[in-house]
Parts: structure tokens; C-alpha cells; sequence
């Protein structure tokens, strides 16, 4: 015979019921409503969550014990340095908490959101659908609403300092020939050739096809 542990009294008066001459009442202590039980061999005893761990779970969904959550609002300003660089007169307001991709991070709703998409819905209102949030003071940790632009994805980028970026803002090919209206193909992907190098390149295939 094997001896178990501990168990509910109220839970092991059920299994005596339903397996008859497969448990044996030992010992029910006074301090506790537990009793001993043995298993005689060849019996399975079924798996039965402890008391403790029902009355926590019971105590997490009542709501019992739970923290206080802080509102949005408070703890996103506790998170703003609004002493920041200037720009064109007025502060940047720097986030102080982490970020990512050079952007500042808030927690709302359990999801990670961009500190200065929530500053602008909290203090502008929605972004309109599709648009981007441009920094025009180009101080990514800045969330000052008023330092801030809705526009298309393809403005923002070309806004930037990235690498499409200052390919649109060069006049000249490679070779310096001008990016004119007449000298420029644009490819269906949007994306610029010069058409005097175009044609260099097809006459020099020509030729080394013959």
C-alpha cells in the first residue's frame, strides 16, 4: 500500500464515496480538516488541484488582491521631459522610458504602442487611417504633438535621412548627368534612371553581341 499526502476533508469524503473499499479514513487532524487516505495497489487516484491553488485562482478572477492599475494618461506624462532642444521656438518633449527603433515605447491595453502616436490621439485626436506621423523637429524621442505631421508612408520616408531618402534629393546620375524631366525615367516601382546612361549601356550591349 502506498500512503499519500494530505487532502481536502470535504474532497476526500467524495473519493471514499466513489471508490468503495479502495480508501480508508487514518487520521483527520483537529488543527485542519485533512485526512490521510491509502491506496490499495492496483487503484488510480485522480489528479485533484490543491485547495490553496483554487483559492487563488478564485481570489485572481473575484478580483481580490489584484494591483491598481495607474491610468494611461498619468503614467505617460510621469514619462516626458518637456524641457527639451528647441524647435522653431517651442520644446521637444523627450520620453524618458524605453524605446525601440529609436521610438519612444508605452504599454496601453497590454500592447506596445509609440509614445508619440498616443500623445497625439490623447492631446490632437486620431490619426488619420493609412497616414504616418513625420517628425518635423527630427528628434525621434520627441512627443510634442505640435512637432508632428500626419502624411503617406512615401513622404515620411523621403523626409528621412535613410538611403531612399538621398537617393530622391540627388540631382545628378552617377555620372553627372541631370535628373531633368526630359533625362529621367521613372520605373513603375517608383524608382529613378537616368536615360543618356540607359542608352550608353544599350548601344555597349549591342556591341558586344556582334
Amino acid at each position: 500500500m502506498e500512503v499519500l499526502g494530505p487532502a481536502p476533508a470535504w474532497n476526500a469524503a467524495k473519493l471514499i464515496r466513489s471508490l468503495t473499499g479502495a480508501w480508508t479514513l487514518i487520521a483527520l487532524p483537529c488543527w485542519w480538516p485533512v485526512v490521510k487516505l491509502v491506496r490499495i495497489k492496483g487503484t488510480r487516484v485522480p489528479h485533484q488541484r490543491p485547495l490553496a491553488g483554487r483559492v487563488k485562482s478564485a481570489a485572481k478572477v473575484s478580483g481580490e488582491d489584484m494591483p491598481v492599475l495607474t491610468p494611461v494618461k498619468e503614467r505617460f506624462w510621469a514619462k516626458v521631459n518637456k524641457d527639451g532642444p528647441l524647435w522653431k521656438g517651442t520644446a521637444c518633449w523627450l520620453w524618458l522610458a524605453g524605446c525601440s527603433n529609436g521610438y519612444g515605447q508605452i504599454t496601453v491595453d497590454g500592447n506596445n504602442r509609440q509614445a508619440h502616436r498616443v500623445a497625439y490621439e490623447m492631446l490632437v485626436g486620431p490619426i488619420p487611417e493609412g497616414l504616418q506621423l513625420d517628425h518635423l523637429c527630427r528628434v525621434q524621442l520627441c512627443v510634442n504633438p505640435a512637432h508632428t505631421e500626419p502624411v503617406a508612408q512615401r513622404i515620411n520616408i523621403l523626409r528621412g535621412i535613410g538611403i531612399t531618402a538621398q537617393a530622391a534629393r540627388k540631382t545628378e546620375c552617377p555620372q553627372g548627368h541631370p535628373y531633368s524631366e526630359v533625362n529621367t525615367y521613372t520605373s513603375p516601382q517608383g524608382g529613378r534612371a537616368c536615360r543618356i546612361c540607359k542608352s550608353v549601356y544599350r548601344q555597349r550591349s549591342a556591341i558586344r553581341s556582334l
